[in-house]
């Protein structure tokens, strides 16, 4: 029995479409990388995808006016400014 094709773009068999992505990192954006995986235990590419969606969070709700704060141990509050953001 011949199978029939899946149309390009579309998942085979449950698995989520991907696109490779290269990217150049200085070695010491390559440590942090590292680092940082190592410390949330998980791949450096699950490490890159969790921070585009932190980004992309950060993005949209500063965008609709929300601001950020930290809380430390101590109860000492501080507003947090994301260095490098761009008024989409």
């Amino acid at each position: 029995m011949k199978r029939k094709r899946k149309p390009a773009g579309r998942a085979v068999n449950g698995a989520r479409d991907r696109v490779r992505v290269t990217l150049d990192l200085s070695r010491e954006g390559h440590r942090r990388l590292e680092s940082l995986a190592r410390t949330a235990n998980v791949t450096n590419a699950t490490a890159l995808r969790q921070a585009l969606q932190l980004f992309e969070f950060v993005v949209k709700r500063t965008a609709e006016g929300c601001r950020f704060k930290k809380v430390e141990k101590d109860g000492t509050e501080s507003e947090i400014t994301f260095i490098g953001y761009v008024d989409l």
